[in-house]
């Protein structure tokens, strides 16, 4: 039997790297303001809202919104996303912690709150926070104590989904590391974010796929049975993902396919019974154009697919022609772009990022490289997942016809970014790799400091 086992060397590094993750997810909960993670406010409501059991989405006067308790919608109020273009936000950091200090969580009147369309998300996308939030109402905490006890949880429950995954990877845990350290993704992870979940569950569906197809077993078939489930039930634009394993033709065997079919079936069957149940939360809603700054409204789903239809070459166009030009935009959010609102890193700190995900799929374990169908496999899905994310955003979040897709953001692509690198696995000479070993940690170290420090700067006095 082929051993996957990680060489002594690079497991020192590779406990590193998960080191400096977990401590970096953590330190992103404290340092980043309350709802100053992308649309985190809007996924604040919805998890209140699970924590009450009052889903789905309610429209009052034509906006969506949801009945919170007066303490979740005081905290929305008293902390705001900074507003565009305006000049770095001082907040005390004394004052935060007066706040989480006061009185505790009253949840018995309700009121009502709107927020943007975010999605039809299924409720349980926002469990990990939803528990933390009724643990930190039944110990007494204050509604900023609450709201980061939410926070903790799903940080909690992230940095096991992705720990868990990389002691499933039989090869490429390194990389698998230095794709969820980034300041982007490990931002994302303590966060109210849906995609807190979404990143470790696909994270964990990689890792599953791979070594259930070198090493099945009904264990770890139940397990991709479940995992792809719940990818394609909670975003199915992922579903992709399901076909990672099938890169050699010898691998196409019942137990190996079976737990992914069964896992499409339900969930396909599930989300569509979510999506009839849920689908009437998507309202038009106003923006501002990234192309031509004008105001916009958007297109009802129903009428964007007739003109997709009857202008497919239009449609296809506008689609692929959004990817090419905003491919340096999606790799700036992923190696770290935060706030409700654009908060840049320094150039040196993305040059360092950019430099972890060119070194990241290099080759550092015994296994052997990727056949090129594998290769072309993996890059075959990532590019499919990029094609139907667009898709779904220009059904839901762009103005009829346009020739550009609105909304879209790099996030959406991190569950396929290990992907992407273990495709362009190489095998760097010995010199280079006993330089790289000990470079990913420290790099990762240095872009977490470089990202934090930022973040003290533009948001806090401390």
């Amino acid at each position: 039997m082929m051993d996957f086992r990680m060489e002594p060397s690079a497991s020192v590094w590779e406990r590193m790297l998960k080191a400096i993750f977990v401590l970096s997810v953590f330190v992103y909960i404290v340092v980043i303001p309350p709802f100053e993670v992308h649309d985190e406010a809007a996924h604040f409501a919805k998890a209140v809202q699970l924590s009450s059991w009052s889903f789905p989405t309610i429209l009052q006067a034509d906006q969506p919104g949801a009945k919170l308790s007066v303490d979740a919608a005081m905290l929305l109020r008293l902390h705001p996303s900074d507003a565009p273009n305006s000049a770095p936000t001082s907040r005390s950091f004394l004052r935060l912690l007066q706040e989480i200090k006061g009185s505790a969580y009253q949840s018995n009147q309700t009121e009502f709150v709107d927020f943007a369309y975010i999605g039809s998300y299924l409720p349980a996308f926002y469990l990990p926070q939803s528990v933390g939030l009724v643990l930190g109402q039944a110990v007494g905490l204050s509604p900023l104590g609450v709201f980061y006890a939410g926070r903790i949880s799903a940080g909690l429950v992230a940095i096991c989904l992705v720990l868990i995954a990389v002691n499933l990877m039989p090869y490429g845990r390194c990389t698998l590391l230095t794709i969820a350290v980034l300041p982007g993704t490990a931002a994302q992870f303590g966060s109210y974010s849906a995609d807190s979940l979404l990143f470790g569950l696909s994270f964990l569906l990689i890792a599953a796929l791979i070594r259930a197809a070198l090493q099945p077993s009904w264990l770890r078939g139940a397990l991709v049975t479940v995992l792809v489930t719940s990818i394609v039930l909670f975003k199915g634009v992922y579903f992709p993902i399901a076909a990672t394993a099938l890169g050699r033709v010898g691998r196409w065997r019942p137990r190996v396919l079976a737990p992914t079919l069964i896992g499409l079936i339900i969930g396909f069957v599930l989300f569509g019974w979510w999506i009839s149940i849920a689908g009437g939360q998507i309202n038009p809603q106003h923006y501002q154009s990234r192309r031509t700054l004008l105001p916009m409204t958007t297109s009802p789903p129903g009428e964007q697919i007739r003109f997709i239809l009857a202008h497919p070459v239009a449609a296809a166009t506008a689609i692929l022609s959004s990817i090419v030009e905003r491919m340096p935009v999606f790799t700036l959010d992923w190696i770290g772009r935060f706030g409700a609102f654009n908060v840049f890193l320094s150039w040196p700190a993305y040059a360092l990022g950019l430099l972890l995900l060119v070194v990241a799929p290099a080759r550092i374990d015994t296994h052997p490289l990727p056949t090129w169908l594998e290769r072309a496999l993996w890059l075959a899905i990532v590019a499919t997942v990029f094609v139907l994310v667009h898709i779904a955003l220009y059904v839901t979040a762009t103005a009829l016809g346009a020739d550009y897709v609105e909304g879209v953001q790099g996030r959406y692509f991190v569950p396929v970014l290990p992907l992407v690198a273990l495709a362009l696995r190489f095998s760097p000479p010995r010199i280079i790799r006993h330089i790289i070993l000990p470079g990913l940690p420290l790099a990762a170290a240095v872009l977490a400091i470089c990202a934090v420090s930022r973040l003290q700067s533009v948001y806090w006095v401390w």
